[in-house]
């Protein structure tokens, strides 16, 4: 009996002593997660601008896919959007990806956003806006690979526990903004 509480005993101390996954992050540890999420964004944001739709799709959280009638759909839908663009005279430009807001955990998943500012060129009338979109973050492996949702254009505020049943009460999105006339 004595043998079986030392063996108990010894096991709990390990299993109290390894670090897993749940455990709170290092600071070093968090730091290189936000800098992995702002690449992350950077890239999917300037693959909208190179129109590489494939990489856009592969880039936005599968839920989010499912919502809109699936990856080719939402391939289709950023082409015909971008001709309409182009043949109207307009383009788009990033003008900065800002640093990421709180990473937080819910069951295992990590939930952030990274506001994204692009310069919209337009034609008719004759104007450059600057519009900043919220890309909502998900990594599902300790923040390694990050998906995203641009919640610009859709009413996703609205849908964000339909769409993430496990959203973390405690990651407050920031206001969606207008976007700024700043030439005419």
């Amino acid at each position: 009996m004595k043998n079986l509480v030392t063996v108990l005993l010894a096991c709990l101390f390990i299993s109290c002593s390894v670090k897993t996954s749940r455990d709170k992050a290092s600071p070093a540890d968090v730091a290189e997660i936000r800098k992995r999420l702002k690449e992350q964004a950077t890239e999917i944001a300037h693959a909208v601008v190179a129109e590489d739709f494939e990489k856009v799709a592969d880039m936005t959280h599968p839920n989010s896919l499912k919502m809109m009638g699936g990856r080719e759909e939402v391939i289709a839908l950023q082409k015909k959007f971008r001709k309409e663009t182009i043949a109207s005279g307009g383009k788009i430009a990033i003008e900065r990806v800002e640093d990421p807001g709180d990473v937080v955990e819910s069951h295992a998943v990590l939930y952030s956003y990274v506001p994204v500012v692009a310069r919209i060129h337009c034609q008719m009338p004759k104007k450059v806006m600057l519009m900043k979109s919220i890309f909502i973050a998900v990594s599902q492996d300790e923040g390694k690979t990050w998906k995203f949702v641009d919640d610009s254009g859709i009413p996703f505020r609205e849908i964000v526990e339909q769409m993430f049943p496990d959203w973390p009460s405690r990651l407050i999105l920031p206001p969606q903004e207008a976007p700024t006339t700043i030439e005419k």
